[in-house]
């Protein structure tokens, strides 16, 4: 037997359930073509399919996070929570650049990782920039920042948490 399959839209509804949130659903039918070894003959099958899309959501609890005054050595931490406001899972990752006097990131600037780390607050597990982490629908993550004044002055960072599935819907801090 020879099998071919193919998916053949019906309709498209759309359904808003929130400002910033839509939801799309899709009936499909999934024809299958089936013909048998030495014979004209083709039977199809078609197999109604209703699926929906769900558009990823990502926000973030703070949108600035200052170690004030530290001391040359010591180690400072700080929390902030990513929400995954959606019905289906988030992936997204950490994304960090240097920032000058003015406040405008360098290009090309390196991030020192031992000058700050990020952490899994919940499983206390490292978390490096770039790595793809996930978050179950409708939940957060706690994560956090673990900065170590290695000289005197004033240093900033942008800190991008890069929706992976929605890169319009990235958060900065």
């Amino acid at each position: 037997y020879n099998f071919l399959a193919r998916i053949v839209p019906d309709e498209v509804h759309g359904e808003s359930k929130a400002e910033e949130d839509s939801i799309q659903y899709s009936k499909s039918s999934i024809i299958f073509n089936c013909s048998v070894a030495d014979s004209d003959e083709i039977a199809s099958v078609a197999l109604p399919v209703t699926a929906s899309l769900c558009l990823s959501i990502l926000s973030i609890d703070d949108d600035r996070i200052e170690f004030d005054k530290c001391v040359l050595g010591s180690t400072y931490v700080r929390d902030f929570q990513i929400w995954n406001r959606s019905e289906c899972s988030l992936s997204f990752r950490l994304c960090a650049r240097q920032k000058d006097s003015e406040g405008n990131e360098m290009p090309g600037s390196s991030f020192d990782t031992a000058t700050i780390a990020f952490k899994d607050f919940d499983n206390n597990t490292s978390i490096k920039l770039g790595q793809l982490c996930q978050i179950q629908a409708c939940s957060s993550k706690r994560i956090r920042i673990s900065f170590r004044a290695k000289f005197v002055g004033h240093d900033e960072y942008s800190i991008e948490v890069e929706n992976v599935h929605n890169r319009l819907n990235s958060g900065y801090l």
